[in-house]
């Protein structure tokens, strides 16, 4: 990280806010992340085999998902998709309610990706995401760093979301932190799995930067109690490792 930036962020952060003695921030300092619920997409169909995407033009914290669809001439059955990871499952015998997929996280891309069935209509796609957006980029390549890099770099943020956890609130770990560790332990994996220059190691290694990206602010504040510095140093460093290995 630039030593003068970071030297910036402290005496910002120190500046705004004291030191507390109690395990928890006080909520009237917590960042609070601005929502907005706005059309993401549509009028489209997912046939046999196939993944569609909705773009959200950059990373934004997605809470939630409302999904409109219907089967076209029989049952059909599509995941949806945040990271990789299957947030939930469409059932559409013909024209249903709307289905709601809570996920969570931080995400550039929702993917709709077919799974039994006829071909399905996803009519309309409404999210609750928030009005940050980070940096777009393009992590199309590969990286520059090693299996073991990699592994390291994961089992870092786990450690330190272990040590951050004892400060959060129940909430907060569950805005900020917990999206940090899933990622990370996904690192592990699919770079155990597939190997440090796989695509999806690659895309899990965004994932996982745009979350911590995403908590800076919150992370900002953890660094004034006492026992949390360090872990705070500790994530944004793995951050700072992950954009250096990708450029």
């Amino acid at each position: 990280m630039n030593k003068f930036l970071f030297l910036t962020l402290l005496s910002t952060t120190a500046a705004a806010v004291g030191f507390y003695s109690t395990p928890a921030l006080a909520d009237s300092l917590l960042p609070q992340p601005a929502f907005e619920t706005v059309r993401l997409g549509g009028n489209f169909s997912v046939g046999d085999s196939e993944t569609k995407s909705i773009s959200l033009g950059g990373p934004r914290y997605i809470k939630n998902l409302v999904v409109q669809a219907q089967g076209i001439y029989s049952d059909s059955a599509v995941e949806v998709m945040v990271n990789g990871q299957i947030k939930g499952t469409l059932y559409a015998p013909g024209r249903d309610p709307s289905y709601v997929v809570t996920i969570g996280e931080v995400a550039r891309t929702i993917e709709f990706r077919h799974r039994s069935g006829g071909a399905m209509r996803i009519l309309d796609v409404v999210g609750t995401v928030s009005e940050w957006s980070g940096n777009p980029g393009n992590h199309d390549g590969g990286f520059t760093g090693s299996r073991d890099q990699v592994q390291q770099l994961a089992l870092t943020a786990m450690r330190q979301i272990e040590t951050l956890r004892a400060f959060s609130s129940p909430d907060d770990e569950s805005t900020y932190l917990f999206p940090i560790k899933k990622n990370a332990g996904l690192v592990y994996v699919m770079s155990s799995a597939h190997g440090d220059l796989s695509r999806k190691t690659v895309m899990q290694l965004v994932a996982l930067s745009d979350q911590i990206d995403f908590a800076n602010s919150y992370l900002s504040l953890l660094m004034q109690q006492d026992g949390a510095f360090d872990a705070v140093v500790n994530l944004l460093t793995v951050r700072e490792s992950i954009i250096a290995l990708l450029e």
